[in-house]
């Protein structure tokens, strides 16, 4: 498993609500405390005409996460993950009090990474690269990124 996870904002349709809503996605379960705060969603592409032939990647209960459809959301860091419901999701809104758990619990923010895929990835887009961050746990290295 990697230590170095990808952070993208992509938007949800909460049926509660019944609006979309833009949410934090992780491309993969990332290690360290951040695990505890990752959940399934069930995301059924924005449009119909987008729709493939199967069944958005959801099969019962679980999700696959490499078929499109089911993807890892970030859910709040004031929120038991036990009763969350679909509005408890990370939102641009959090990326603040985000950033402020990576930095206390032994994530590292990629800001060299981050900063090329934002070059790379410009114009809103559906999975906006918001940053990448590495795990290193008790161990940070001794660099310091600037730009």
């Amino acid at each position: 498993m990697s230590n170095t996870t990808t952070i993208t904002c992509e938007p949800y349709y909460d049926s509660i609500q019944q609006c979309y809503m833009n949410i934090l996605i992780v491309n993969h379960l990332p290690q360290g405390p951040l695990q505890k705060f990752v959940r399934s969603v069930k995301q059924p592409l924005i449009s119909k005409m987008f729709e493939p032939n199967y069944n958005y990647g959801y099969n019962g209960n679980k999700c696959n996460h490499k078929i499109n459809g089911c993807k890892l959301a970030l859910t709040q860091l004031n929120n038991n993950n036990n009763t969350c419901c679909n509005t408890c999701y990370m939102t641009p809104d959090d990326i603040d009090d985000l950033v402020s758990f990576l930095l206390a619990n032994g994530y590292q923010i990629e800001t060299q990474i981050s900063h090329l895929l934002q070059q790379m990835y410009p114009q809103p887009t559906i999975g906006k690269k918001v940053f990448t961050i590495t795990y290193y746990e008790n161990t940070p290295p001794n660099i310091t990124y600037t730009r």
